[in-house]
């Protein structure tokens, strides 16, 4: 019994809370039954001291509430009994699991304990083995000594009787007999010892599987790394040929939009020099920069001197000769005309 109880902790406390539960239930039953006693106590007083109806009314009144409030505690207390049991169930719940995990731990414990005693088992059972075998010579030794001691005694007393020689002959049988049992038992522990070597060699054997299959992973691992990584490399070679292609095609078009801008300069200086009047005032080696608006088609619309000669005259000349030259050479592409919305020159004459 007491070892049911230290298994199974949980059926006692319920066991327990069952119990005080019914006490308590048969405490609330008894105080009903004294009720009707108690009411009819107090209706014979009243009877007797002939109370008022009203008065009567209100003892009724008070009583019902009284009542009213008892049941109210009573089912008060149910409640905070079962609130209990349940959080009594939460913690044994939680108890139960830590002792679970205690016994697995204990387990765990036993195992390796056992693990142990089963190798020093071993290793005493190989000393006994070699104390039995040394016991064996030693024996066989005796009885090799005792049976030459025996046949020079038997020379020497030839005249031993029958009951001596009968004697002899039963230790004999029986010591046969003792040799037999002891042979049986030296071959049941080799066969014993034979098995045990077996499973050894089965587990090692196992054991090296698991080695050679886990290596096997690991190289099958290692080399589809190395192929993503060749992949990697690869990828990344790719996209740096991909980016210096891009890189020498954006240089190539940017040597080609230069090569377009200075060509459509060099038109546009032309044909501003054509419509250029040299002023009779001016003086030679003047120049300007001058910064022009354009529209798509070539079209001016604003004249800008950004850079002054000194000379108001020939600056005057310059703006005139541009609106003049005016549609100016352009492309007719939008991409390569968006350099020569806004562009500047020196002028020279």
């Amino acid at each position: 019994m007491w070892q049911s109880i230290k298994t199974q902790p949980q059926a006692l406390l319920y066991a327990v809370i069952i119990h005080v539960l019914l006490l308590v239930l048969l405490g609330l039953s008894l105080d009903n039954k004294t009720k009707p006693t108690e009411q009819a106590s107090f209706n014979n007083v009243i009877q007797a001291t002939s109370v008022n109806a009203d008065k009567v009314l209100s003892e009724v009144k008070k009583l019902k509430e009284w009542k009213k409030t008892q049941e109210t505690k009573q089912q008060k207390k149910l409640k905070n009994l079962q609130d209990e049991l349940k959080k009594i169930k939460k913690q044994n719940k939680k108890a139960s699991l830590k002792r679970k995990k205690e016994e697995r731990k204990l387990l765990k414990i036993k195992k390796e304990q056992d693990d142990r005693n089963r190798k020093n088992s071993l290793k005493e059972q190989q000393r006994k083995i070699k104390a039995k075998k040394e016991a064996k010579r030693l024996a066989m030794l005796k009885s090799k000594r005792i049976k030459e001691e025996e046949k020079i005694k038997k020379l020497k007393k030839q005249m031993q009787d029958e009951l001596n020689q009968k004697k002899l002959r039963e230790d004999k049988i029986r010591k046969e007999e003792a040799e037999k049992k002891r042979q049986e038992k030296i071959k049941a522990e080799k066969e014993k010892k034979r098995k045990e070597k077996l499973a050894k060699e089965i587990a090692e054997k196992k054991k090296k599987a698991k080695l050679l299959a886990e290596k096997a992973r690991l190289k099958k691992q290692k080399k589809q790394e190395e192929k993503r990584r060749r992949q990697q490399k690869i990828k990344e070679q790719k996209n740096r040929e991909k980016e210096l292609q891009e890189l020498m095609a954006e240089e190539q078009q940017e040597q080609l939009r230069k090569s377009q801008v200075n060509k459509y300069k060099g038109l546009i200086m032309a044909k501003v020099r054509q419509n250029w009047l040299n002023p009779v005032l001016t003086s030679k080696g003047l120049s300007c920069d001058v910064e022009v608006k354009l529209i798509p088609g070539g079209e001016v619309i604003l004249v800008k001197i950004i850079k002054s000669s000194g000379n108001a005259v020939f600056d005057a000349s310059v703006e005139r000769a541009v609106y003049k030259a005016s549609p100016l050479p352009v492309p007719k592409e939008v991409s390569a005309f968006d350099s020569f919305r806004r562009l500047r020159f020196n002028f020279k004459p």
